[in-house]
């Protein structure tokens, strides 16, 4: 059937899906772009999402699982399984890798992980991995003072920082009981 809506594309024929249609490792979300073929049926089949990909670091391997210098979240590093490694891959990926890969956000809740993992370039010999170099970022202003800031603290109930009423003054070699 066709449709106009207005967050579509102007003129949009819809096709049903079944999920016999679609590859079952393809993860398809609301809104992506996918690539198809109509069978003689009229219904969608051999359905797959057309992936943005993107590229990041390797910043840490541990077992079935990594980190990317990919932040999706402010102080949070990117997940992968090590499962979404394409297999020629896997045994060879190691911390400093430059890797591509396809940003994917769970429909449940709602975190993002990395899919579709390959690797382009790896380590260069003597070059060490950034989170070695510094994990610290700086910020500067020319005119201004130097600043030196590390991820925000959060607080119990999860806000950034800490609020007045969290803080007891007190007097310093005093132990308050």
């Amino acid at each position: 059937r066709q449709t106009r809506d207005p967050e579509l594309v102007p003129w949009t024929i819809l096709f049903p899906l079944g999920i016999q249609q679609r590859d079952e490792r393809e993860l398809l979300q609301v809104g992506d772009p996918v690539q198809f073929q109509v069978d003689s049926d009229g219904r969608a089949a051999n359905v797959t999402a057309i992936r943005i990909k993107k590229k990041a670091t390797v910043e840490s391997i541990k077992g079935c699982y990594g980190f990317l210098n990919y932040e999706v979240e402010e102080g949070k590093k990117l997940f992968f399984h090590m499962s979404e490694v394409k297999d020629r891959e896997k045994e060879k990926l190691s911390p400093g890798d430059t890797v591509e890969f396809v940003l994917v956000t769970n429909n449940r809740n709602k975190k993002s992980y990395a899919t579709g993992v390959s690797k382009l370039s790896e380590v260069q010999a003597g070059q060490r991995p950034e989170r070695l170099i510094s994990r610290l970022r700086t910020v500067s202003v020319d005119d201004g003072p130097k600043l030196v800031t590390t991820r925000q603290p959060r607080g119990p109930d999860g806000t950034k920082g800490f609020t007045s009423g969290q803080r007891v003054p007190r007097m310093p070699g005093v132990i308050l009981e």
